[in-house]
């Protein structure tokens, strides 16, 4: 159980560490560049962007989806310091923090389909699966 305890909180903390030093900014890159890129054209085009708008909406929405799921994921990584005993934690891990991994991951995974190739800062299952 201890064993377990631990791994799942490497799991959790990595997890962590990726959304927040890797993913959220280049998610917000993205976002800013797409933005830029809208404002641009409508400098000089009475162009509506529409399909460009409802991306911007759209990610920025999983955005704030994203930090708001990995700060309720660092609290409760928190909290089950606060265990001491060791069966209570290993089913705090598997009751709490193996969910609220889920939640981030189904984020994630969202992400990943619609923030171009060139932003995202890991290879995408296309790219683990296709490529040599």
């Amino acid at each position: 159980m201890e064993n377990y305890g631990k791994e799942i909180n490497i799991e959790a903390l990595t997890a962590l560490e990726m959304v927040k030093r890797d993913i959220l900014p280049a998610v917000t890159d993205f976002l800013q560049d797409t933005a830029s890129a809208v404002a641009s054209v409508k400098s000089v085009s009475k162009v509506a962007c529409k399909a460009q708008l409802e991306l911007i909406e759209r990610v920025s929405t999983l955005c704030d989806s994203l930090y708001e799921k990995t700060g309720e994921l660092d609290m409760t990584v928190l909290k089950v310091h606060e265990l001491t005993d060791i069966p209570a934690s290993a089913i705090f891990y598997a009751d709490k923090i193996i969910p609220a991994m889920a939640e981030v991951r189904s984020v994630v995974d969202e992400l990943e389909t619609i923030v171009g190739a060139d932003y995202w800062p890991y290879p995408t299952y296309g790219d683990l699966l296709f490529s040599v």
